[in-house]
């Protein structure tokens, strides 16, 4: 008898001219992103689940950090799922052969990170805090509506469950998190100004901001490539911080009883005044170190920022985390550039940043990173800056 066929029949053109058999798997299948090479098929008749996309990290790709493109208004998730229920017999007999069963967007792994995501309150099950609790609400609600929100709370939930798990697991989370994350920012219009009383462009960022971060803290690349990853991360937040803005007065009002109050997110300005001395040392520095009044006036008005965080910090374990995020959205294009130009200067202000990575270190985004940072700038300024670096190697060694 004839021995059974083997092969795949409908594998991508890669995995066919390399005559290894293929997983099929789409948007790209296992092979092609073990090798981080583009994946493609023959066109068939029936629609893929997920759009082709790159499977490099979107959140860090040129295209990315740029301006976001145009794309397609969003659809509801009901054009996304199968449905489940109808109003006759007939009606759901039809829709098993409408389009929106057969372009069915998630499957059962999504409905496990989901469910995981509920339970664990994304690793933030300690936390007591109403104001994340409230946030949390809010995002689920509006993410059942609004497909790209709930493609990103997913890659983001995937991404915390990569580090819960080793080998193919572990694999398989990261990268379904990049899957979902590519088709979350490719739906995206950032032109488009936010609908009246629309949450999803804050919540998108808050996520995709974290999962960036967690993106550029989890590589383990030398500190010149994770240096310009990091420069990379800091413009998107810039994009982040502007369409954010737009619907911050509507979640400022659901998220907390008194919206006049203090609130832990905040789109003012940094106070005139300071209250912590974690930074009197680097400002002692900067005053005498020759620089001209410009570059000078960047450096005070970072550190200022970063002073602002330390005193916040101490206010509520939950400032330890949206610090983290906070303190990219709120820097200056004028310090980026210096960082980018690996000005020493800047290099030592990021290693005040290491320490409040370091202070949230219990964040399963940060993990060791502010230790780490703080090493590496050490290392690669020498003992000329030392003087300079006394305080952040005391701190991430001391705690």
């Amino acid at each position: 008898m004839r021995r059974g066929h083997t092969k795949s029949r409908f594998g991508c053109k890669q995995c066919k001219k390399r005559k290894v058999k293929c997983d099929e798997a789409k948007p790209s299948c296992l092979k092609c992103v073990s090798r981080r090479q583009q994946c493609t098929y023959v066109q068939t008749t029936l629609p893929s689940p997920i759009s082709p996309a790159s499977t490099a990290t979107p959140s860090l790709s040129s295209s990315t950090t740029a301006a976001f493109p145009a794309q397609p208004q969003r659809q509801p998730v009901k054009d996304w799922v199968a449905p489940l229920s109808s109003t006759s017999t007939h009606d759901a007999a039809s829709s098993l052969h409408g389009p929106s069963f057969s372009e069915a967007k998630y499957t059962l792994l999504h409905l496990e990170i989901l469910d995981h995501l509920r339970s664990q309150r994304l690793g933030f099950n300690e936390l007591q805090n109403p104001a994340f609790d409230k946030f949390l609400e809010l995002a689920f609600a509006e993410a059942y509506q609004t497909p790209y929100l709930m493609d990103e709370m997913l890659a983001f939930a995937a991404a915390y469950k990569s580090t819960l798990v080793t080998g193919d697991l572990q694999h398989l989370y990261r990268t379904e998190s990049i899957r979902l994350q590519t088709r979350a920012v490719s739906q995206v219009d950032f032109d488009r100004p936010p609908d009246s009383g629309s949450l999803a462009p804050f919540l998108f960022s808050t996520f995709l901001g974290q999962h960036v971060l967690f993106d550029v803290f989890s590589s383990t690349l030398d500190f010149a490539k994770s240096l310009d990853k990091l420069i990379q991360c800091f413009n998107l937040h810039h994009g982040i911080r502007s369409t954010a803005s737009k619907s911050w007065e509507i979640v400022r009002h659901l998220m907390y009883s008194d919206p006049s109050a203090d609130y832990t997110v905040s789109r003012t300005l940094v106070p005139l005044t300071t209250e912590g001395s974690h930074c009197d040392g680097l400002i002692d520095h900067l005053e005498h170190s020759g620089l001209d009044q410009q570059t000078l006036s960047t450096y005070s008005q970072t550190v200022k920022v970063l002073q602002y965080l330390f005193d916040s910090v101490h206010s509520s374990d939950t400032r330890r985390m949206t610090a983290l995020q906070e303190w990219p959205i709120r820097i200056s294009t004028e310090y980026i550039q210096l960082l980018q130009q690996r000005r020493p200067e800047a290099l030592v202000v990021l290693a005040y940043y290491g320490v409040l990575l370091h202070y949230a270190r219990e964040y399963w985004a940060v993990g060791d990173s502010g230790r780490l940072l703080v090493s590496s700038i050490s290392n690669h300024l020498g003992d000329y800056w030392a003087d300079w670096l006394v305080w952040p190697q005391q701190e991430v060694e001391r705690i």
